[in-house]
């Protein structure tokens, strides 16, 4: 077992990252020191690869957050105790999650950027062409969480300053929100039971209190939704018109039937939008189906509302942010004032009440 990096000892102000690393060895119980890492190294992450060479990734060279030097990543090789540089990554970043997927590539998801910002976006990592490519965006940032692949292939992402849990569906390069935890949690530990369940403990929650609760997530069969764009903008519309129409797409990333129950649009303006769904309310696993969006304002300014989508699945309701700005067009003249003389001319350089139009 390869340990790389981290945090050794701490004084009284400071705790510094190492780049030393050390292997275990299970049959002599003894620890001994290899290769140091090109930099020092927290936050990151450490996969084996099928080769078996293991590919570090992220992590930060100093302590603290934000990390504004976030790293990329390098590949360990044990045959020959030696580290190299890897492919660069997409994005750069500290506190993500790394899995191996079953085709051998590495998914790295969720952390945070250099200026301190979780990552939505997700990166793989194809050891053949040791080049990266992008794996979708996530429904929501998170750092500290965990990847739990499941016995369906998919990825469970839980937690992480969060409730909130997703699953990334590699054959579609697809991630969906599921049933959240209970409890909000950030670096606690995830495992998958010899019964398919997916097992998360300890923990801390949004106040860095240390959690000693567990709870378990059970994949079953559900419809799975994913929705873009997840909010439109209508930008000017004349107030009193009907603007062109938008579209988004509900998509059935689950393995049943997605049923659709009904659409409202609900928030400050629900008057101004209106959401029709283009077909019949039931989507097969993989399918999908669009809603038909349009944008009239009733008043001037910024209008906004939220359409509301109430379906079976565990996620059920999902949202998509709608919002427009709304402008009164007046007819195009000018009108002059001033004191008239009796015969209507205009003296000492001000004018008569007079319109100007054309």
């Amino acid at each position: 077992m390869l340990v790389a990096g981290g945090i050794s000892v701490c004084n009284s102000l400071t705790c510094d990252p190492v780049a030393s690393a050390e292997i275990y060895d299970p049959q002599t119980e003894t620890w001994r020191a290899t290769t140091d890492m090109p930099s020092p190294r927290v936050g990151h992450t450490a996969t084996l690869l099928t080769s078996g060479n293991v590919l570090v990734a992220g992590g930060c060279p100093t302590n603290g957050l934000p990390c504004s030097s976030a790293l990329g990543a390098e590949i360990y090789d044990p045959s020959t105790e030696t580290w190299s540089d890897a492919g660069p990554m997409i994005t750069n970043r500290t506190e993500a999650y790394a899995v191996g997927l079953a085709s051998g590539e590495v998914l790295v998801a969720g952390g945070l950027d250099g200026s301190g910002f979780p990552v939505v976006d997700a990166e793989r990592y194809n050891a053949t062409t040791d080049a990266w490519v992008a794996s979708g965006t996530m429904t929501k940032g998170r750092f500290q969480s965990t990847a739990t692949p499941l016995a369906s292939g998919r990825v469970l992402m839980a937690g992480g300053n969060t409730a909130a849990a997703e699953l990334y569906i590699a054959t579609s390069v697809v991630w969906a929100a599921t049933g959240s935890m209970n409890s909000v949690r950030s670096l606690h530990a995830a495992v998958l039971l010899g019964n398919g369940d997916a097992l998360a403990s300890g923990g801390q929650d949004p106040n860095h209190n240390v959690l000693a609760s567990a709870e378990t997530y059970h994949p079953g069969s559900s419809a799975l939704v994913s929705i873009d764009p997840t909010s439109l903008d209508f930008g000017l519309q004349q107030v009193g018109t009907m603007g062109p129409a938008r579209f988004a797409t509900i998509t059935n990333d689950g393995d049943v039937t997605l049923s659709i129950g009904s659409l409202a649009v609900n928030g400050a303006n629900p008057t101004d939008f209106s959401a029709t769904l283009l077909c019949g309310g039931s989507v097969p696993p993989g399918g999908s189906c669009d809603v038909r969006l349009q944008f009239s304002p009733t008043a001037v300014r910024n209008r906004n509302a939220i359409l509301t989508i109430a379906d079976n699945a565990p996620t059920s309701p999902q949202t998509v942010s709608l919002s427009g700005f709304g402008f009164s067009e007046a007819s195009n003249e000018w009108r002059i004032r001033g004191p008239c003389t009796s015969s209507g001319l205009c003296t000492r350089r001000r004018c008569c009440p007079t319109t100007v139009s054309w």
